[in-house]
């Protein structure tokens, strides 16, 4: 394996010298003289407030395919404009469209400036996802919203890109669940659909399907290791990505926006947008630097800790003020663009290392990535290579036997010696801060797009692509350490490797023309297919002789274990979107797809869509306070494909007589199994008030999964111990979400803007089949809902608490009501920016605060002693309740996310420092919760990322408050 790495590495080392390479080559390209008989169209594009200059504008000549981004000074060139009476029109993220006439002379150039507005709406934006091909946001029936990455970079530095989305989009939630540094975040929209699936999103970047994994792996192995890998809070393969590479993000949420994605896309897409080079542009250099600490909140429930002694006259101590420091960050990044008239660039390198609160975790991470743009008249070709390297030291926290702060916060002061001073219930924290436990992965994703104008009315594009992930996760056991409460004597060393590979294909061509009756037409057709493969395996040793030797083969007892999956997926598609005037626009389109994960009597699933959208602003009647008004309604269905194998009749092998080779049934399979189907209806407004000075976007939706598969038992005269995957269920979401951006004030001194995202949703299920109900599989009732046996009853004679005779069901796991606030105020060179999130109506089993009570420790329990820490009434009566009940308790909070102040360094100032336009950015993320449980945080999540241990807290750690100065220099 070692040398397939090395192999590895090679290849990608020598891909990337040779795109850098190429990248000088074509940056060195000299642009041809302007033929003597067309003409330029030059200028700048500044904020008409600030008159800043705006980097990335797209600058179009209208009816053309001519056009041109604006480089970092706001400048543009256009050439090959054909001389006469053109009109120019500029667009970027966040600002109001404007366009300008110009005359263009013969074999010479015109002047066009432009100073754009900020806008509260998006309607003239261009987006390409789910789209069939670029269309403005005016013409779309279904909900898309956009991220510009790179305006939240400027006032939000982000480490990753699930945090950079955090309170961005209305319905969509991003959540760090716990873990330390480099632990994984639950991203999802509109809630749950499915019982067994995946509920992530499916990602690409630049049209490449990339890997998402972000739970626990090593343990699906069946390995003989001890428990997950780090509790089962695991690393996200999301976060490998470079943020400050990030241009814009599209998201589309729901099956009825994402139809043509097929069997992938019931959980939404998210399409990820890199930075590209821009033409006419000299180098532009950015150079950014970070510094900072993270800091766990001291909320630990150990405070009252230093107040017993153990049996030796050993003081106990309080993990709050001993185990959590400062852990220190850093951060370089360093990118440029540019190119001549044909070609452009981007390219960048960055490295950031970050400690974590709670020693030993730490992440350390580098990045390098280039695009290359080639255009010729009627081509244009799009390269990108972009490799991540993300080693992290994982902490030992969660579901876990040495989680680190889970021993600690569980011991008893009153037992606590030398070697265990917080009197740790099963393993010293000494010793689980001599566990090795990292991960180490590589993750190159590179893809090619080429862009054909065939004709004026018919274009071609076609992307190909490759996402190729190599993970490691290793965790070694001292022998000479006492892990005998994790059933692991004479140390333990676990190899676990992981592989994912994914390659994308994607054709799209699109024909425009008119109909009678001036109706307009634009035709997209094309197909899409994926082949992915992921390799599992892990060698575990066991019993080694003693200290020095850490190889598998050195110990006593190995084991083994092994698992190989792929899945292929090929579908096509058909849409029209038809225009009736500048007003109305209705989309009609079908997805085909087949799956490799769908039984052998099953053929291709249909997904049919139609949508929308009305334009009412110009009608005389509209209230003047109306710029812009669209109302839209969407209908579509959307899948989610089965586990590779899911349809398949498997069997394993076993050792039967006297240790003979032989094969045994292991899961039956279903040649009638084929992929969960969601139909979603979704309707809204999209409207603009007040000079565009107001922007409000809404959308109810109801959707229904049908289909969805369940694990039905078979008789056991069948032969088979598994049971059988069936479509057999059906789940019910329902909910809106509201979108307001309102600027205030804006003046060129000053700026005040608010912008608050609200949704809510209620999931239930519909349907079970003939599956046998539990407390989480209940019609009716929410997908994994909480249910536990209440108190209905004391007796003060016999003083016992009377249970229920049932579970009773207290909530849902995810909120029903979501709220983020982020009001934006500049004052001259200073901007200050804050983020407040809100979520309502989830419960979650707390399952650490009974145990604490149950194993007589924790500041509740401690509290309730007599002096010199004797037993009481009290304290024993807490005890045996907790050791009857379950806490469920309320996940309700508010919480100040993030809070930043940025300085515009004035020019004269960064001058003297010999520094470009630069900024300094003082930020504060996670910094303050104010909620109503005996926890830590109320969203951890042992389970991680996991789509569906989503309800249960134990042994995590919460995300930890970060402190970052950031610095931001552009020549």
């Amino acid at each position: 394996m070692e040398r397939l790495l090395r192999v590895y590495r090679l290849r990608t080392g020598s891909a990337l010298l040779c795109l850098a390479t190429m990248v000088v080559g074509l940056a060195a390209v000299p642009a041809p003289a302007a033929q003597a008989q067309t003409g330029s169209i030059v200028g700048t594009v500044v904020d008409r407030a600030t008159s800043q200059p705006l980097e990335g504008s797209l600058v179009t000549v209208v009816g053309t395919r001519l056009g041109a981004n604006t480089d970092g000074r706001g400048h543009f060139v256009i050439r090959g404009v054909r001389p006469g009476h053109d009109s120019v029109l500029v667009r970027r993220i966040g600002y109001a469209p404007l366009g300008r006439s110009a005359e263009v002379p013969m074999g010479d150039s015109v002047v066009v400036d432009f100073s754009l507005t900020v806008s509260a709406v998006e309607l003239n934006q261009v987006v390409t996802t789910g789209t069939g091909g670029a269309v403005e946001k005016r013409e779309l029936g279904a909900p898309i919203s956009i991220v510009d990455a790179s305006a939240v970079q400027d006032v939000k530095p982000s480490g990753d890109m699930t945090s950079l989305l955090e309170g961005q989009v209305s319905g969509l939630r991003s959540v760090s669940v716990g873990g330390g540094v480099g632990g994984a975040m639950d991203l999802r929209i509109r809630g749950v659909s499915s019982f067994t699936l995946d509920q992530r999103p499916v990602v690409y970047i630049d049209g490449v399907k990339v890997d998402t994994r972000a739970n626990d792996w090593t343990a699906s192995l069946g390995n003989q290791g001890c428990c997950n890998f780090n509790g089962g809070v695991s690393d996200d393969r999301l976060s490998d990505l470079n943020p400050a590479d990030i241009d814009h993000v599209e998201i589309l949420k729901g099956a009825a926006a994402a139809t043509l994605y097929g069997s992938e896309a019931s959980n939404g897409v998210i399409q990820i947008f890199t930075k590209r080079g821009q033409q006419e542009s000299a180098p532009r250099w950015t150079f950014t630097g970070g510094a900072g600490f993270d800091r766990q909140r001291p909320n630990y429930p150990t405070k009252l800790y230093p107040n017993f002694t153990g049996p030796t006259g050993v003081r106990a101590l309080d993990m709050n003020k001993t185990l959590i420091g400062n852990g220190p960050y850093g951060m370089y990044n360093i990118e440029v663009r540019g190119g001549a008239e044909q070609a452009t660039y981007f390219v960048s390198g960055g490295y950031s290392d970050e400690v974590g609160s709670l020693q030993p975790n730490d992440q350390k991470r580098g990045n390098l990535r280039a695009n290359v743009t080639w255009n010729s008249n009627k081509w244009q070709f799009d390269v990108r290579s972009a490799f991540d390297h993300n080693f992290i030291d994982a902490l030992q926290s969660g579901n876990n036997w040495t989680s680190m702060t889970g021993n600690a916060s569980n011991g008893d002061p009153r037992q606590a010696t030398v070697l265990r001073p917080y009197g740790e219930a099963w393993v010293s924290v000494a010793d689980i801060q001599r566990i090795s436990s990292y991960v180490n992965a590589n993750h190159w994703t590179g893809g090619l797009t080429i862009n054909h104008q065939t004709t004026d009315h018919f274009q071609n594009r076609l992307t190909l692509g490759a996402d190729v992930v190599g993970e490691q996760d290793v965790r070694f056991y001292p022998p000479d350490g006492n892990y005998q409460s994790a059933y692991i004597a004479k140390g333990e060393k676990d190899d676990d490797y992981r592989t994912n590979t994914t390659y994308t294909a994607d054709y799209l061509g699109q024909v425009t023309f008119k109909l009678p009756f001036n109706i307009g037409s634009n035709l997209s057709f094309g197909g899409q297919g994926y082949y992915t493969t992921e390799w599992l395996s892990a060698a575990i040793g066991k019993f080694f002789a003693g200290p020095g030797v850490s190889t598998v083969s050195a110990a006593s007892q190995t084991f083994g274990g092994e698992i190989y999956t792929h899945q292929v997926n090929l579908g096509g598609l058909v849409q029209d979107r038809f225009s009736f005037g500048d007003r109305l626009y209705t989309t009609v389109g079908l997805r085909i797809d087949g799956n490799s994960a769908f039984g052998h009597n099953y053929g291709f699933q249909k997904y049919p869509k139609i949508d929308a959208a009305f334009n009412l602003d110009g009608y005389s009647w509209l209230p003047k306070v109306f710029n812009s008004l669209k109302l839209r309604a969407a209908l579509g269905k959307a899948g989610k494909a089965p586990g590779p194998y899911d349809s398949f009749l498997t069997l394993a092998p076993a050792a039967v007589f006297t240790n003979t080779p032989a094969l045994v049934p292991q899961s039956p399979g279903n040649l009638n199994l084929k992929p969960e189907v969601t139909t979603e209806i979704d309707a809204g407004f999209d409207a603009g008030l007040f000079n565009d000075r107001l922007g409000v976007s809404a959308s109810i939706f109801q959707s229904g999964t049908k289909d969805a598969i369940l694990p039905i038992p078979l008789p056991p005269s069948s032969g088979f111990n598994s049971p059988q995957q069936q479509n057999v269920g059906g789940v019910d979401n329902r909910g809106w979400d509201l979108s307001i951006n309102w600027i205030a004030i804006q003046s060129h001194s000053f700026e005040f803007d608010n912008d608050l995202k609200l949704d809510g949703s209620h999931n239930k299920i519909t349907s079970i089949g003939t599956a046998t109900p539990t407390t989480t599989l209940r019609v009716g009732y929410p997908v994994n809902g909480v249910w536990a046996i209440a108190p209905t009853s004391y007796n003060p004679t016999t003083k016992k608490w009377t249970a229920s005779s049932a579970p009773v069901f207290f909530g849902p796991p995810l909120p029903t009501f979501n709220l983020s606030y982020s009001p934006t105020v500049r004052f001259g060179q200073l901007q200050a920016y804050v983020l407040v999130t809100m979520g309502r109506g989830a419960m979650f089993n707390n399952a650490d605060r009974p145990y604490r009570f149950r194993e007589h420790t924790g500041d509740e329990y401690l509290k309730l002693l007599g002096p010199g820490g004797a037993d009481t009434p009290a304290a024993d009566s807490t005890v045996a309740f907790w050791s009857q009940f379950t806490d469920i308790e309320s996940r309700d909070n508010m919480e100040l996310r993030e809070v930043s102040l940025e300085w515009a360094v004035p020019q004269f100032l960064a001058s003297k420092a010999r520094l470009g336009q630069t900024t300094l950015t003082l930020s504060a993320h996670n910094v303050m919760w104010w909620d109503h449980c005996a926890c830590q945080d109320p969203y951890t999540n042992w389970a991680g990322a996991s789509s569906f241990g989503v309800s249960t807290a134990f042994l995590t750690d919460p995300a930890p408050r970060q402190f970052r100065l950031t610095i931001r220099s552009r020549y």
